[in-house]
């Protein structure tokens, strides 16, 4: 063997043994060219080729500008598969979601394990342990009343130790800083209300989830719309409900409750298009029109919004996008590490659908 090369190897193996020796750990940076130059004795192309051999064999991973690093080594009897843990599945939304998901992940070798937690803390715990017991590589997840201090955090703690990486769609944990990929709920609530107000409303009610991070969100825009137009926010006009009244009966009386007792509203902001749907029902049983008595304004802008009484103005959805966007970045993660990704929220970009739930009333209420 040629000198050049036996040093070129015995600079591989120097790596080699370093990682697994525990001296250069997960996210540490390799020395630079010019040291390894001077520790081995060879040219800093034979320094650029070793390291090439060690990146592709999935060792390290080079940042242009920045250097080599330790890549995250897969434990032994990890699988290629990824969780997702979404509330449901059993609409529009989510099933074009998980197409997104299932087209980028796919595409590229892993297995999906899809879980359901129906907003409920328990199954979310029971899946989330799934995913730690079987060594999934990967987690999307739709967090579970995620506007609420949740007592799961330590799985989730417990995935971030074991590199495991986790991408929430819809929402996050205030307590718990990870990548997200959101609705741009607040920008898009505030041009819905701005939409009611432009058309002389005043009294605008709310109708808002409370324990999932999106209906404050969502409030949060309704909130900022009223005050950039310089009218008080209501406290008689605002109503909330929870998910144990959501898909069941319980849902249908609380609603009743809730919207019968909102006082004197000309316009509703609702929380989504099912929701809408629901409100629509109650204002048919008491001979309410939208828009002649109410104009109504949701999110969503799943198929049934359209025939909402002739059509309702929504917010759209990003749909399978956001499962694309959700899924791209899982796999940036598990390619070049967690912190490859902002451990932050991404936004998507978002359109208004304006149908003819909204009457212009001018100065005349």
């Amino acid at each position: 063997m040629k000198s050049a090369d036996f040093k070129y190897e015995s600079l591989k193996q120097w790596i080699i043994e370093g990682i697994r020796a525990g001296t250069f750990r997960h996210g540490d940076k390799l020395p630079s060219e010019n040291f390894l130059c001077r520790k081995f004795g060879i040219s800093r192309q034979t320094v650029r080729h070793a390291m090439a051999d060690l990146s592709e064999g999935g060792l390290i991973k080079k940042v242009r500008g920045s250097g080599s690093y330790v890549q995250k080594q897969r434990p032994m009897g990890s699988s290629k598969t990824v969780g997702i843990l979404v509330s449901h599945v059993d609409d529009y939304l989510f099933a074009q979601i998980l197409n997104g998901v299932e087209e980028v992940l796919t595409s590229d070798g892993f297995g999906i394990d899809l879980g359901i937690s129906n907003n409920s803390i328990e199954l979310e715990r029971k899946f989330l342990q799934r995913v730690l017991d079987t060594n999934m590589v990967g987690l999307i997840v739709e967090g579970t009343r995620s506007s609420l201090p949740n007592p799961n955090i330590e799985l989730y703690e417990e995935m971030r130790r074991r590199d495991i990486s986790i991408v929430f769609i819809h929402n996050y944990y205030e307590n718990f800083p990870c990548a997200s990929v959101l609705m741009d709920d607040i920008a898009m609530s505030r041009e819905l209300t701005g939409l009611l107000l432009k058309a002389g409303h005043k009294r605008i009610a709310g109708l808002f989830k409370g324990d999932d991070l999106q209906g404050p969100r969502r409030y949060t825009g309704y909130v900022e719309a009223l005050r950039d137009a310089d009218i008080p926010v209501r406290e008689e006009l605002v109503g909330w409900f929870y998910s144990n009244y959501y898909d069941n009966i319980m849902l249908e009386m609380n609603l009743d409750h809730v919207v019968m007792n909102l006082a004197g509203y000309t316009a509703i902001v609702c929380y989504n298009d099912w929701i809408a749907e629901e409100v629509y029902k109650l204002y048919q049983q008491n001979n309410i029109k939208i828009p002649g008595d109410i104009s109504l304004v949701s999110f969503d802008d799943i198929p049934l919004a359209r025939y909402i009484a002739n059509g309702i103005t929504s917010g759209q959805h990003p749909h399978k996008l956001l499962g694309i966007e959700a899924a791209t970045r899982l796999l940036k993660m598990l390619r070049e590490g967690i912190a490859a990704v902002p451990q932050q929220p991404r936004l998507m970009p978002y359109s208004i659908s304006v149908r003819d739930s909204i009457k212009d009333i001018g100065e005349t209420r």
